[in-house]
């Protein structure tokens, strides 16, 4: 049975571990099943809400997305597997793991894959501690606090939760409801 789950993780993984040309093939690390659970476990999060998101933001290793403002001007950039933003989190990611190294940390949380995931599984505790342990508000303050943003990224990742809880059923890692 734990192969069988190592080898539905993978798959599921599959949709983040393909690296871009940012970074050099050996320098990208995609997140492997092992430390996607451990992402999950150790921030109490539920496994299927963290491949949700994943799929969701659909980053890979070394991917820089840019967040352009209402003049087509760049005002921030989301990196790799969890679209982790720089603006936002870069800061701190830096002064707790880099001694404030900013480039060193922007590499890393871009190019690192299980690295990106714990800090994105980190992100979205603080937000369910935020939201008082309301999942789905949660899943939306992961991408904006605003009201209409908010409630269109909690759609699609609900969509993709959906389609995460079909992908485990039909491989037989958790049980189908149909009686039979």
């Amino acid at each position: 049975m734990k192969t069988v789950k190592a080898a539905v993780l993978s798959t599921i993984l599959s949709i983040s571990c393909m690296a871009n040309t940012h970074a050099s093939a050996r320098d990208m690390r995609p997140p492997t099943p092992a430390c996607v659970v451990h992402a999950a476990v150790s921030h109490h999060l539920p496994l299927t809400v963290i491949l949700a998101l994943m799929r969701t933001e659909g980053g890979h290793p070394g991917t820089v997305h840019p967040n352009y403002d209402k003049h087509g001007r760049v005002f921030s950039y989301d990196l790799g597997v969890m679209q982790i933003n720089n603006t936002t989190w870069l800061p701190e990611i830096a002064q707790r793991d880099f001694g404030g190294n900013q480039k060193l940390a922007w590499e890393t949380i871009r190019d690192n894959g299980c690295y990106n995931v714990m800090w994105g599984a980190e992100i979205f505790s603080r937000y369910v501690d935020e939201a008082q342990g309301r999942y789905w508000l949660a899943v939306g303050y992961y991408n904006s606090h605003t009201l209409g943003p908010r409630i269109t990224y909690t759609r699609q990742v609900a969509r993709r939760f959906m389609e995460v809880m079909s992908d485990l059923k039909k491989y037989g890692v958790i049980a189908s409801n149909k009686s039979g």
